[in-house]
């Protein structure tokens, strides 16, 4: 079953303007104002990412993509300050060039305490000595994030090793406190600064969105039709996940539109992500992903996924139009 990013979705839909004639309005001063309104920064890592975590460097964070053999992948983020007109999908952007991106600490509070780990991200967590870096295609360079969390679904996963069964995030979130938002930004190689995403828009966007499809299905056969729980169910779901008073950031990487291969996102995290990290091939290697499927056992994890995680969870398949990659990657410690 190829899996499909709802989140993906509804960070589109805001961005990219207008749905059911209403404009999305983009950032502005006046969302931070008074300052400190917005208390969180959350910024979104979606698909074939890794995460390393430099003890040796202030606990500052580089996620990174490898160069994708096959050419396949296509990468997308958000500039909240953007505003044009609507489209069903969040475009594509130029693939033949390289992207690093920076969060500089203006305008957040850097804690000293250590970084809370998410325990669904546990069975990907790993610490090596060993990190051979190489000319990424996209990195995001990052202060000492306050926690790292994963959002449901999970995929199931098997290693290869032991043929021992888990659960992998393929959507990751690394969460800030914000102090004044007018000065978080993020600079890159490629223009202006990125600016936030006004969490309230994220929910508004998907709830008008989220309306739009199952009105659509209502139309459908009943035969056709898979039993999903309600927007407003859902709406209450992705709440826990993005307060109105977020700003989020997003970055993602999917196979192109259509795209139906199970095959390359698991050669791509063995032979290409974990290339990155020899010393850990052996534990992490994969010989199986299951997307679609629940999660019932994360076995090398502490907390397991409720069987019943499928249909709570805010899914990222009933919004969706960007095809999602089915994999995500593994956070390392690296000292």
């Amino acid at each position: 079953m190829h899996r499909r990013s709802l989140l993906q979705g509804l960070l589109a839909v805001p961005i990219v303007g207008v749905v059911d004639g209403c404009r999305h309005q983009p950032y502005s001063d006046d969302f931070q104002s008074p300052r400190g309104r917005a208390t969180t920064l959350k910024v979104v890592i979606d698909g074939a990412f890794a995460i390393v975590i430099q003890t040796n460097n202030r606990s500052r964070v580089r996620v990174f993509t490898p160069k994708d053999p096959d050419n396949l992948h296509k990468f997308y983020f958000l500039d909240g300050s953007e505003q044009i007109e609507s489209k069903r999908a969040l475009e594509p952007r130029e693939a033949n060039r390289r992207y690093n991106f920076e969060l500089p600490t203006d305008g957040l509070r850097i804690s000293s305490q250590e970084t809370h780990i998410d325990p669904k991200l546990k069975s990907f967590y790993a610490t090596t000595d060993l990190w051979c870096q190489e000319d990424y295609p996209m990195t995001i360079d990052l202060p000492r994030p306050k926690g790292i969390s994963a959002l449901l679904p999970l995929v199931p996963v098997t290693f290869k090793k032991n043929h021992q069964e888990a659960c992998m995030a393929v959507v990751r979130v690394l969460e800030y406190d914000v102090t004044d938002l007018s000065r978080v930004k993020i600079a890159w190689n490629g223009g202006k600064d990125l600016r936030v995403t006004p969490g309230a828009a994220l929910m508004k966007r998907y709830e008008d969105a989220c309306r739009e499809q199952e009105g659509g299905k209502s139309k459908a056969s009943e035969s056709s039709q898979e039993h999903v729980p309600s927007c407003e169910a859902r709406s209450k779901e992705l709440a826990s996940y993005f307060a109105k008073s977020d700003a989020v950031f997003f970055f993602g990487t999917s196979l192109p539109a259509g795209t139906k291969d199970l095959v390359h996102p698991l050669t791509f995290f063995n032979d290409q992500i974990l290339a990155s990290f020899p010393r850990l091939r052996d534990r992490l290697e994969l010989a199986e992903i299951r997307p679609g499927e629940v999660c019932r056992n994360q076995a090398t994890s502490s907390h397991m996924e409720a069987p019943e995680a499928k249909q709570s969870a805010p899914r990222f398949t009933e919004v969706s139009y960007v095809d999602d990659c089915t994999i995500g990657g593994p956070l390392v410690s690296f000292p």
